[in-house]
């Protein structure tokens, strides 16, 4: 008798939670009608900007927002540098339940997707995701990795753009060299690049010159057309000397429209 009492109060209240999430124009983050599970901060976390060599531990809220018990079989993650555990493996009507996650930032860059799937005993799985965007510790521009277009340019000209150091390094860094990646065919024809400055704290800017010389240095001339040119720019701790510093190559890819018809800027 007692049972059965509790039963219709946990379906009226369920039912009342139901209603007000109506009321309130829809499911709230990371509350998916069709499931059985409720995830507190949602189904995917977004952890944002992190340095990497960083050992997090994250945990996930779980919410039986069903009216049939829940049985969880295990927590999988998608890749060694996370590890899943759970605090319970059974939830009533109304239970909650912690899943543990470690993840390892230690030697990972740039964007991170990384999953960790729930296995229920009947059947169904369910996807969490852990996003993340990962700095070196020691410091780079992370805006250099994108292919910077400079436009129509013509021999002789000088383009110029700026880049600023994301605020969350705790420490200035310094530039070491800007090299040009030379491919087959082998040419001397390429931009040469060269920065304002050459150190950086957080938030401050450099403005890099991207000079397209006349000719090359064996006498090649420029023809019309799309160009392309790599470079990686090293980055690191120490001004000079090889303690205790790592260099970090950040590739910068260039792209401009060649027409060497084009007026330079004192010509138009």
């Amino acid at each position: 008798m007692m049972a059965g009492w509790k039963e219709l109060i946990n379906r009226r209240i369920l039912a009342a939670f139901g209603l007000l999430i109506l009321f309130w124009g829809g499911w709230p983050p990371g509350l998916n009608a069709q499931q059985k599970l409720a995830f507190i901060p949602g189904e995917v976390m977004d952890l944002g900007l992190q340095l990497e060599g960083q050992e997090l531990d994250l945990v996930w809220k779980m919410v039986n927002i069903s009216q049939e018990t829940v049985k969880l079989l295990q927590a999988k993650p998608s890749c060694g540098c996370l590890t899943a555990s759970l605090d319970r493996f059974q939830l009533a009507p109304g239970d909650t339940g912690r899943l543990m996650v470690h993840y390892s930032t230690v030697a990972k860059l740039r964007q991170q997707n990384k999953m960790v799937t729930l296995q229920l005993q009947d059947g169904e799985t369910i996807n969490l995701v852990l996003k993340s965007f990962l700095l070196p510790k020691e410091g780079t521009l992370r805006e250099l990795n994108y292919t910077l277009n400079l436009g129509q340019v013509a021999p002789g000209d000088t383009v110029r753009m700026k880049f600023r150091a994301p605020e969350v390094y705790p420490y200035p860094f310094f530039l070491r060299s800007i090299e040009y990646q030379r491919r087959p065919p082998l040419t001397t024809l390429y931009p040469e690049v060269t920065a304002s400055i050459d150190s950086l704290a957080a938030g401050d800017s450099v403005e890099f010159r991207f000079v397209f010389p006349k000719e090359g240095k064996k006498g090649e001339k420029w023809v019309a057309g799309t160009g392309k040119a790599l470079y990686y720019v090293m980055f690191c701790r120490q001004r000079v000397g090889n303690d205790n510093f790592r260099i970090f190559p950040e590739q910068m890819n260039l792209k401009w429209q060649m027409n060497p018809n084009l007026p330079r800027p004192s010509e138009k």
